[in-house]
């Protein structure tokens, strides 16, 4: 039964279809070859056609030639002498790449001229130099020229980069993950760590200028000296008094007092609470006057400041044993 089914195919097949012969125009040598064609319902073959087609053959339109510039010998002596070239050996390395396409590795593969071993930089470098030199004397079209440039240098260091990154190990491919996670962690973080630093430099300019190293140095060389009254030189220093904005009304000049710091959290007001408490000072002084107030102001913003201080420095710590931690593990898997 199968048989018959499979018999039964091939002559529905071979019903609707004759063995025509037909010519590859991308041959040159008109080779003739037979296949079998379906018969068209509109377009009959006729008995006496039954062995020939007019069609074209529909593969021959995938023969696709480059064009590849060659030279006469006026031009070659002209333009494309080269001291590592001969004529021969350019002919040879011309022929190859109409030959191959301008595959490369196919051209290096198949190059054996006699007593010469040339890498595929160097074929390269050639024929795009030969390219360069004709188009640049029979056209005066820069654009045209441009396309055959060839860095030689370039290419080969491009391909050394290649190899190590290919020949790299398994430690050294987890060295370089890590590397770029905490690249981008840095990247992810380096806003918060900018408003950070903006708020540092704000804690430690709340009682005058914020001055730089470079200006402490300076201060201490004796470059910024100030000079001294009669009264400093008796021993006697004027404490400098704040300034503070007069409102309409009766006021208690401890309801002036800052109680808490705008923006900061409960926890650091609770421990400036407890570290004044500490210190015997209490959350507000007794005698609030204006030179009182001042200093318990100045005393809260020392307090707000060494606690901000120290809680960069934990963070700092905390950063570094992480990273202490990763180097010591990459050392044991060493």
């Amino acid at each position: 039964m199968f048989a018959m089914l499979t018999y039964y195919h091939q002559y529905i097949y071979y019903l609707y279809r004759k063995l025509v012969s037909f010519t590859n125009e991308a041959r040159s040598d008109d080779l003739k070859l037979t296949h079998w064609q379906r018969i068209d319902k509109k377009k009959q073959l006729s008995q006496d056609d039954s062995t020939a087609s007019s069609d074209q053959y529909p593969f021959s339109k995938f023969d696709k030639k480059i064009l590849i510039v060659f030279y006469n010998d006026e031009e070659y002596n002209a333009l494309l002498q080269d001291a590592n070239w001969t004529r021969e050996e350019t002919d040879y390395l011309m022929s190859l790449c109409l030959e191959f396409d301008l595959r490369w590795i196919v051209i290096t593969d198949r190059y054996e001229y006699p007593n010469m071993t040339r890498t595929m930089e160097d074929l390269k470098d050639r024929y795009f130099q030969i390219n360069r030199k004709l188009s640049s004397s029979r056209t005066s079209n820069p654009t045209l020229t441009s396309q055959y440039k060839f860095d030689k240098d370039r290419e080969t260091e491009r391909k050394r980069h290649l190899e190590l990154l290919f020949t790299r190990t398994v430690e050294q491919i987890r060295e370089e993950e890590a590397l770029v996670y905490e690249l981008r962690r840095r990247e992810r973080h380096e806003a918060h760590w900018a408003k950070e630093r903006e708020a540092m430099v704000k804690i430690f300019s709340l009682n005058g200028d914020f001055r730089g190293p470079a200006d402490n140095d300076a201060a201490a060389d004796g470059k910024f000296k100030k000079k001294k009254t009669g009264k400093e030189e008796e021993g006697y220093v004027e404490e400098p008094v704040r300034k503070e904005r007069l409102t309409a009304g009766v006021y208690l000049r401890g309801a002036r007092l800052a109680t808490h710091r705008p923006g900061s959290k409960a926890v650091v007001q609770t421990r400036v609470a407890g570290l004044l408490d500490e210190i015997g000072v209490g959350q507000k002084p007794l005698l609030p006057t204006q030179k009182v107030g001042q200093r318990f102001d100045d005393l809260k913003n020392q307090i707000w400041q060494l606690l901000e201080i120290k809680r960069q420095i934990d963070k700092l710590q905390h950063d570094l044993s992480v990273l202490q931690n990763k180097r010591d593990d990459k050392k044991r898997k060493r």
